[in-house]
């Protein structure tokens, strides 16, 4: 009923409170100084306590008000009301317990899998009931398969690696750092896609404001980019992204790969 944690687990609903795995999550995050190792159901272990969050929860939208130990765990109470919503998936190869994350082009196997991408970790909020889901009892609320679709029941039950676009199911995704781009970022629609619209406002982007003639690209146009893993224009999209293509759009091939964005279903 707390959604109590347990270290090194790779799938499952976020915990409520994670003093259990506060050891490993100070190594990485660092977020939770106030937890106490010996008291793992400390108020101040709590996952998504306002101020335990102070440089994420202002991104989203929420102020961070003085929180304490009886209080809603956000200010306006959306955690308490829909954690049961919510699943996460990390991939093997980017466990905690791993030294160095894993290189999924070299082992696929150690990575996450939605519509043909790899990825390390996902998280899930479930939509609404479809037929033959119940969720009124504590026994129901329990079943995955009450709240996901397809082989999304099976890779949060049993930490498996291959994940669809099922049901209802809402996905957000972690990508995997490559040697081109050694970033995880952020793809909020991987399983809802809409490459059209994404596609041409990508293409707008690098024709009206351009998006940097070296280096890494500009945040925004890395971000359409990676909205658009999964989508059959993927390969000329990356080209357009080429420097090479950002400082001289007009050659034969830039053209084709923009004819090709324009064309994106």
């Amino acid at each position: 009923d707390r959604f109590s944690d347990q270290s090194l687990l790779l799938a499952g609903r976020p915990p409520f409170s994670v003093g259990r795995s506060q050891q490993i999550l100070s190594g990485t995050l660092g977020t939770l100084p106030l937890c106490p190792s010996g008291n793992p159901n400390h108020s101040s272990c709590r996952l998504l306590r306002a101020d335990n969050c102070p440089e994420l929860l202002p991104v989203a939208g929420h102020p961070t008000p003085l929180d304490s130990s009886t209080a809603v765990n956000s200010d306006d109470g959306w955690w308490d009301k829909w954690k049961d919503h919510l699943f996460y998936v990390v991939a093997p190869g980017f466990s905690p317990a791993t030294q160095f994350p894993a290189d999924c082009r070299q082992t696929p196997s150690q990575c996450l899998e939605i519509n043909g991408q790899a990825y390390a970790a996902v998280v899930i909020f479930s939509g609404d009931r479809l037929p033959g889901q119940s969720r009124n009892t504590g026994s129901q609320q329990q079943q995955m398969s009450n709240y996901l679709e397809g082989a999304n029941v099976a890779a949060v039950q049993s930490a498996g690696r291959l994940l669809e676009l099922a049901g209802n199911d809402q996905f957000a995704c972690l990508t995997a750092p490559t040697a081109d781009d050694p970033q995880y970022r952020l793809v909020p629609n991987c399983g809802n896609l809409q490459c059209g619209p994404i596609a041409e406002q990508l293409l707008s982007r690098l024709l009206d404001q351009g998006c940097g003639t070296s280096g890494f690209l500009e945040s925004g146009c890395q971000e359409k980019l990676d909205q658009l893993a999964g989508c059959s224009c993927l390969d000329e999209a990356l080209a357009l992204t080429q420097s090479s293509c950002r400082t001289a759009p007009f050659t034969a091939s830039c053209q084709s790969a923009q004819k090709a964005l324009r064309n994106c279903p």
